[in-house]
């Protein structure tokens, strides 16, 4: 009886499978367990996917198949379950989930899993198995710094190939090959910077920083020498700006700036005026500034009520940042390049002041070329008025386009301040 049973059930299923007289291929075919059908089909496929950015590095495991997918995971550090990942999962398709590395610990990732579709038994189970070596750990970079008279040189290092980053008070990142090398300027006073610095490299998880917090000692005095009646502040290798004495108030008459000075064996060019270098100099009535000052830090000026004259021999403007007393604006004569003039108006601060006018000879207002500012050059200055219909433009004292008597007005202020 069992036997015809099992015959008609053959035939039957045979006229299942075959319409039109087609038969399906057998690799097509619902297989047949415990007498119910099961659809091969859904059976889950597990991908495993080696990641290897640095920073985050591991293995994504992802299972797909057709329907509702049951999964096992199982995850062990050398050894030890890690309950974290070692759990059933219960969902669509498809599964994704990242397993990172344990550093320098070997990893066994096993993976068992089925997939159902609606009306059917699930499919047949899929195992299959992944063990991670682990990356190794790239070296903390080893930093330190070195202390000059004008800037602390700060070095994160980590050599052998290693590509070092390092970060500066969270805001400004910094990255170099083998090593990083970052010069912070001295200030008056000590500062603290947070450093961090890390090194990685391909096969290599992402160090632990090395760093922490840093200490810019400071300099103490707002100088380091003092040369001519001038103090200087050392802002580079072979630069120095013009400083202020600590008590204040120090420079007064006629203060001339060299292009370069000399100390301690070495040659300094005189690069930029220190803010605050001048501040309340009241007895200063003129200053003459080199063509290599290149810039004039923040109320460098403020308070010299009684500066009368800048000389300024560059034909670049140097830069500025509020550096003047509004009060200079107005008594103050600027006196510039003959070819630097337009370019003196024209900018942001030095355009500011109302007379601006070039200089020849010894200087500013000698028309007579004599090294000297006379009643010679008001005489000079007259008889070629009055003989001449053209005079060069040296004779535009107050800077407006234009020689006329007006002129001698201005030259006659400038023998009187």
């Amino acid at each position: 009886m069992k036997k015809l049973i099992f015959t008609f059930m053959t035939i039957m299923l045979s006229m299942i499978v075959s319409v039109d007289g087609y038969s399906a291929p057998s690799d097509q075919m619902p297989a047949i367990r415990n007498g119910e059908l099961q659809d091969t089909t859904a059976r889950p496929v597990i991908t495993f996917n080696r990641i290897t950015d640095l920073g985050n590095s591991g293995v994504e495991i992802i299972v797909t198949g057709e329907g509702i997918l049951t999964i096992t995971l199982s995850v062990s550090h050398n050894g030890s379950l890690v309950d974290i990942y070692s759990q059933p999962y219960v969902t669509e398709s498809p599964f994704s989930i990242f397993i990172p590395d344990d550093f320098n610990s070997i990893t066994i990732i096993d993976v068992t899993a089925v997939a159902q579709k609606d009306g059917c038994l699930p499919s047949e189970t899929v195992t299959s198995q992944y063990i991670m070596e682990g990356y190794r750990m790239a070296p903390v970079p080893e930093v330190y710094q070195e202390v000059f008279s004008h800037e602390v040189v700060v070095h994160a290092v980590a050599h052998g190939g290693f590509t070092v980053t390092v970060i500066v008070d969270d805001m400004y990142y910094h990255t170099a090959q083998d090593e990083v090398i970052l010069a912070f300027p001295r200030e008056d006073e000590d500062r603290n910077i947070m450093l961090m610095a890390y090194s990685e490299a391909p096969g290599f998880i992402r160090s632990n920083p090395g760093g922490g917090e840093i200490t810019i000692p400071g300099r103490g005095l707002p100088y380091d020498f003092e040369s001519g009646g001038i103090y200087y502040r050392i802002i580079g290798y072979n630069e120095v700006a013009v400083s202020y004495h600590p008590e204040g108030s120090y420079y007064a008459g006629d203060l001339v700036i060299p292009e370069a000075v000399t100390w301690d064996g070495t040659t300094y060019d005189v690069t930029q005026i220190y803010f605050m270098a001048c501040m309340f100099c009241t007895e200063l009535n003129s200053v003459t500034i080199p063509s290599t000052v290149t810039h004039i830090g923040e109320d460098a000026f403020f308070g010299c009520y009684n500066l009368k004259q800048i000389k300024l021999a560059s034909i670049t403007p140097p830069t500025t940042n509020n550096s003047f007393d509004g009060s200079l604006y107005d008594q103050t004569t600027l006196f510039v390049p003959q070819e630097a003039l337009e370019a003196y108006r024209a900018h942001e601060e030095w355009g500011q002041f109302l007379r601006t006018v070039p200089f020849i000879g010894a200087g500013p207002g000698d028309i007579n070329g004599d090294g000297s500012i006379a009643i010679n050059d008001v005489s000079v200055f007259i008889d070629n008025l009055l003989g001449s219909d053209e005079l060069p433009a040296c004779f535009d004292v107050n800077g407006d386009g234009d020689v006329s008597i007006a002129d001698v007005s201005a030259l006659i202020d400038l023998l009187l301040q």
